[in-house]
């Protein structure tokens, strides 16, 4: 920097130089150790050279689980919100909450569990409760902020055992719609009560031991004549 003719050199703080190398060491430690984390019952391994920039619905993307969505990449619609369960390192319970995958590190994400819509229900598999009374209630026409709507409130279910109608308007209040309006959607999770949740998963599958999604009924049910129809 030149003043009055002189010329002085910038030298960083120590503070400031301690600082860097601080946030050095932890990011080659990161990069050091083993990333892992659950994506709908699956467990991935995070590649080694993952640029620490890489946020958590990149990762999604890059598995084909493309029903979580992106619009802002800010955390402001909602759009990209999946339910993360992680243990709390202060108090060692294990906590479930919705999050915008979009602000997530993915290397940040070691040891979580995460759900997106295509595990909570499916074409394939059935659908959840949540899913299906949003259908009822016709609360989707583009359904672009469908899943993120979905999740959050899901995420509401699995983080306290009963809630409110006024605790449902505020929880998604971080959730944009462009087209439907708020009405539909509203009425729907609103409708939705503790023993919803917990009626969704008293069955169980004796095949598999998880919970029941109707499955086999409906292929049974889907045969007609000598065509067979795989729903």
């Amino acid at each position: 920097m030149t003043e009055g003719g002189i010329v002085h050199s910038f030298q960083p703080s120590a503070s400031a130089v301690n600082t860097d190398i601080q946030v050095s060491k932890i990011t080659e430690k990161i990069m050091a150790s083993s990333v892992k984390l659950t994506v709908n019952g699956q467990e991935y391994e995070v590649d080694p050279a993952t640029p620490p920039s890489t946020r958590l619905v990149d990762f999604l993307h890059e598995k084909n689980l493309s029903g979580t969505h992106v619009t802002c990449y800010q955390g402001g619609c909602g759009a990209c919100t999946v339910v993360a369960s992680f243990v709390d390192p202060d108090s060692g319970a294990k906590n479930t909450h919705s999050i915008n995958s979009c602000l997530a590190p993915l290397l940040g994400c070691n040891g979580w569990e995460i759900t997106t819509i295509e595990g909570l229900g499916n074409r394939h598999d059935g659908y959840h409760v949540i899913q299906e009374r949003l259908a009822e209630y016709s609360g989707t026409q583009c359904g672009y902020c469908s899943p993120g709507m979905v999740m959050n409130m899901y995420g509401l279910t699995q983080s306290s055992s009963s809630w409110t109608a006024s605790e449902v308007e505020q929880h998604l209040d971080g959730n944009l719609c462009r087209c439907t309006g708020y009405r539909p959607i509203l009425e729907a999770f609103k409708s939705i009560t503790a023993q919803d949740i917990e009626d969704s998963h008293l069955a169980r599958c004796p095949k598999t031991g998880q919970a029941c999604r109707g499955h086999c009924a409906k292929k049974e049910n889907a045969k007609v004549g000598q065509f067979v129809y795989l729903l």
